[in-house]
């Protein structure tokens, strides 16, 4: 294929859907005329324009303090206060 996103397929009118992926336009072409004389039905060359996948949503990470710093914290808060 010419990258992981373009190819394309023939659909023959009244059959069910196309199966083989050609990787170029014009072998898709070559295939398409096979299939209108081969079946004496229009045959149609798609050519993939979207592709929809499932993905993990993204992962948040939050750098917490260490306990150290949340102590030294707490330990002006409750000094400043005395």
């Amino acid at each position: 294929m010419t990258d992981d996103t373009t190819f394309y397929m023939v659909w023959v009118k009244g059959r069910p859907g196309p199966v083989k992926v050609h990787p170029t336009w014009q072998l898709a072409d070559e295939e398409a005329v096979r299939l209108a004389r081969q079946e004496k039905r229009p045959a149609y060359i798609l050519k993939a324009i979207t592709c929809i996948e499932e993905a993990e949503p993204p992962i948040k990470q939050t750098e917490l303090r260490d306990e150290k710093q949340v102590r030294i914290g707490w330990e002006s808060q409750s000094s400043n206060s005395v």
